[in-house]
């Protein structure tokens, strides 16, 4: 007969990436059975005699779900959040009072365990006699679980967080830094750290070794932050006072293993088993390692895994021993509700239930055969007729729809049930680079699109295939394999997570990036089910990297078909913003202003879009004795790295800018929380007052500058800026932040005055606030001997007065005068701007999207658009008239 065993689960944790407020962690359902019921069955029938319960957060959620099943059942709490040593202490405190003396389990409250695994450990454990015995795996890529450090014998020495060792391997990495040289910058310490510990682990190692802010002096005036104590040299640390702060072995990346110093670097090469936080204690063990067990240096938590350094430190050592757990399957753990969905497949599977999504019912005039739609596109109805129209006036594109259908079928097949969206490109014609700082845009859907034949699948696999398979490749990923490769606690940590930022280098610039973008959003806000697949063929004439949101429209079409497949409760404009927030996964940071365009828009009308909150404002039909016509300058303006760095640059110099202020006006900043606020009416500034705190930005700040700052910065801004500058190299030559805030603000007033002047047809006055708003944005001018030259910026403090001394109130429309300096045009750009400028008709042009590549947009009468189009051509220049089209939908049969 076995001897007695009792059961600690901890139970305390507040499990934040379940999502819920008000559900445990423990007590969310695995076919409809909680989880912490599903453990406390599996210790009973393997004959525990009483299993306590440790809670903390939640302890009501916990104890309730418990009593309902098992009334009578003991339970610990723990008032603070100490840690997992501090949590099994208070379980074991409730054993030493009845002098229990067997053999006690310590288990963490989300284990989901075959019952199998507690019989054959506590079999293993009796058998050899050991001290302590540990549920062990082989160790996964990527893992993050504690590694288990082992003598030649395989006596367990101690547990090593992941995170630990990537933090000693870092500090190594710093040392050899200082080998040549005496000072090494925060910004590189920074960069060193985050390669090895990922961005917050990198974070925290950086704070450890600059300490914590200084108290900050006044804000300054003028180019220079407001200054912390110890001025420049808090952005940097000397090679004396590393070696101060750190013994040796740390300093040099070493680990010590039984005597032992190992590379931290290398140890995962030496040791390949994980700790599965699941022990087989003698209790008597238990209590002493209990008693001498440490809270950590840095934030006063005791952690369980430590007791196995100081069971290895005794005079007479703990034998302590790993039994290995060989199906994963049998020892499942979860952390958000993806892992708990994939531990229900696991049960589902064992019960002889297919592991297959649910199928949703979608409407029928949305999904049929292939055959189906490809007979309607060859003898439409007069209700498609009229569908299409609406959508497109009068040139319905029958033949690329037809193309796309086919293209599907003989890739797929032409029975499977389809559905088409179609996604087109964007022009914005005023408010550029604003919407992500508040600003509004003028947008409106162009006739080049993508179209998106999709069908769903039973499983949660994607299958993409592009007609153009000479540049674009056939892909199939996974859901569940992404949501298990990926931080999930939530979107923003989803996309600055490290693993992130690995899997977007191994596949910079791969398409399929875009649709998984759409995908992960959608099941990072629907966490509570898994969604299903499909296999979907893209088709599309909008021109990469023109300017014109290829990459933003294929983002709208995949979340459509997603949304439509999973019968997702989602609104087309929750969509929209939806769809801006995914796109940040391919590593740029903007805001929602393209997919709003895409999927909003209506057929011959600009839409004016405000942000933060997201509002469909107005709209205004375009002049009707005018064209816009696009010129192509053929020079791609993809998501490169150089690209990346440059957009997201100005975006944080935007953000230094509106902290900037806030410091030069502390009584000002609860009104300030976008760089849209930041304006004399919302602020009650006179002009005077509010042009001499544009002038006091600094014209242009280095990185260093701005994190010796960090002390005066509010929290968040400061967390703000941080996840900013891991998006980014910092410029060599610093942030150029008061050019910046006067574009973002001067391009605001414009956008506000677009539809005003639609409406009073005044087409030549919208040229105007055109050519103003491509200056901001130059780079280059011609001179007075035909040739070229970069521009050289002259400083607007002068006109900024004179701006300030008028008289006349207003309401600041005048400030839509002002260039300011964004700076994301080319040379190339900018000549083509101002020739189309000489040509007749013209009343305006500018670049068009986000920059560095593109095209040009120009406003012309219509009389003149086939000269303006002869004369383009003759330049080389590739130019034609688009149309403004319905946003993106999926098609319908009836």
């Amino acid at each position: 007969m076995r001897p007695p065993f009792v059961t600690i689960i901890l139970a305390g944790g507040k499990g934040t990436r379940m999502g819920s407020r008000d559900k445990h962690k423990v007590c969310f359902e695995v076919l409809g059975v909680p989880v912490i019921i599903r453990a406390l069955e599996t210790y009973n029938l393997c004959g525990s005699l009483v299993n306590v319960v440790v809670v903390g957060a939640m302890a009501e959620s916990v104890m309730t779900t418990v009593n309902q099943r098992f009334p009578g059942t003991p339970y610990a709490f723990q008032e603070k959040p100490l840690g997992t040593g501090d949590a099994a202490r208070k379980g074991a405190e409730i054993l030493e009072r009845v002098r229990f003396e067997g053999d006690v389990l310590v288990v963490a409250g989300d284990k989901v365990i075959d019952p199998r695994v507690i019989r054959r450990m506590l079999a293993a454990h009796q058998h050899s006699g050991a001290d302590v015995t540990l549920a062990t795996a082989r160790r996964p890529s990527n893992s993050s679980a504690g590694i288990l450090l082992q003598s030649a014998r395989g006596n367990i020495l101690g547990i090593l967080e992941e995170a630990e060792r990537r933090r000693v391997a870092a500090l190594g990495r710093i040392n050899q830094a200082f080998a040549v040289e005496d000072e090494l910058g925060r910004e590189a310490i920074q960069r060193l750290a985050a390669e090895v510990c990922g961005e917050k682990g990198g974070r925290a190692l950086v704070a450890e070794l600059f300490g914590p802010p200084t108290a900050p002096s006044a804000p300054v005036a003028g180019d220079g932050p407001p200054s912390a104590a110890g001025g420049a040299e808090d952005g940097a640390l000397r090679r004396a006072a590393f070696e101060e702060r750190f013994p040796a072995q740390e300093r040099l990346g070493l680990i010590e293993v039984g005597g032992e110093r190992v590379p931290a670097e290398r140890l995962l090469q030496r040791f390949d088993r994980i700790n599965l936080s699941t022990y087989l204690f003698r209790a008597p063990v238990l209590y002493d390692a209990l008693s001498r067990l440490k809270s950590s240096r840095s934030n006063q938590e005791q952690y369980l895994t430590d007791v196995f350094a100081i069971l290895a430190g005794r005079k007479r050592p703990a034998r302590v021993l790993g039994w290995e757990v060989e199906d994963p399957r049998d020892l499942m753990a979860f952390n958000n509700p993806q892992e708990l969905l994939a531990i229900e497949d696991v049960y589902r599977q064992r019960q002889g239930q297919p592991a297959v999504l649910e199928t949703p019912a979608v409407p029928r005039e949305l999904l049929a055969p292939a055959a189906k739609w490809r007979a309607m596109f060859e003898n439409p109805s007069p209700a498609a007729r009229r569908q299409l129209r609406h959508l497109y006036g009068e040139a319905v594109p029958w033949e690329k729809l037809r193309r796309a259908l086919d293209a599907f079928t003989v890739r797929f097949g032409a029975e499977r049930p389809v559905a088409i969206v179609r996604s087109p490109g964007r022009i914005n014609l005023m408010g550029r680079h604003v919407d992500h700082q508040g600003g509004t845009v003028n947008v409106m859907a162009v006739n080049r699109e993508i179209i998106l034949v999709a069908a769903p699948r039973p499983d949660d696999a994607v299958c993409l295939v592009n007609m153009d398979g000479s540049q674009f490749s056939e892909e199939t990923f996974r859901i569940s394999d992404l949501v298990a490769s990926l931080n999930w606690d939530d979107w923003q940590r989803v996309i600055d997570g490290p693993r992130l930022q690995r899997l977007l280098e191994s596949a910079r610039g791969d398409w399929a990036n875009y649709v998984k973008a759409a995908i992960l959003r959608l099941q990072e806000l629907f966490r509570d089910r898994r969604l299903r697949g499909l296999d979907m063929l893209v088709s599309g004439d909008i021109p990469m990297g023109a300017g014109l949101s290829s990459s933003s429209a294929l983002v709208v079409a995949a979340a459509e078909a997603a949304r439509l497949f999973n019968r997702l409760p989602v609104s087309a404009r929750r969509l929209v913003s939806l769809c801006g927030e995914g796109e940040w996964f391919v590593g740029t940071r903007g805001g929602a202003a393209d997919h709003a365009a895409i999927r909003l828009s209506r057929r011959g009308c600009v839409t004016r879009v405000g942000f933060f909150p997201f509002a469909i404002e107005d709209s205004a039909h375009f002049f009707p004795e005018h064209d816009l016509v696009v010129c192509n300058s053929g020079i791609y303006a993809g998501k490169s790295r150089d690209a990346r760095n440059t957009f997201n640059a100005k975006v944080t110099a935007y953000h230094i800018g509106r902290i900037w202020f806030k410091l030069l006006r502390p009584d000002l900043a609860p009104r300030i929380e976008y760089l849209r606020d930041i304006s004399p009416e919302r602020l009650g500034l006179g002009r005077a007052a509010f042009a001499r705190l544009l002038s006091q930005l600094p014209a242009r700040i280095s990185r260093t500058r701005v994190q010796a700052a960090f002390g005066s910065i509010a929290a968040a801004d400061r967390d703000r800026l941080e996840r900013l500058f891991l998006s980014h190299e910092a410029p060599a030559d610093g942030y150029a932040v008061r050019g910046a805030v006067l574009f973002g603000l001067s391009e605001m007033a414009r956008a506000r005055l677009c539809l005003d002047l639609l409406k009073q047809g005044d087409a030549a006055a919208l040229g105007r606030m055109m050519d103003v708003s491509h200056d901001g944005d130059r780079v280059s001018r011609a001179t007075a001997r035909n040739t070229w030259r970069r521009v050289s910026r002259s400083s607007e403090e002068d006109r900024l007065a004179s701006w300030a001394s008028r008289a006349r109130p207003g309401r600041g429309a005048d400030l839509a005068t002002f260039s300011g300096d964004y700076g994301c045009s080319l040379p190339e750009i900018d000549r083509i701007v101002d020739f189309a400028r000489t040509q007749p008709g013209v009343e305006g042009a500018q670049m068009a999207g986000a920059g560095l590549g593109g095209c040009v947009m120009v406003l012309a009468r219509r009389a003149d658009t086939g000269s303006l189009l002869k004369a383009l051509m003759e330049k080389g220049i590739a130019a034609e008239v688009f149309q403004p089209i319905a946003g993106a939908c999926s098609l319908s049969l009836e």
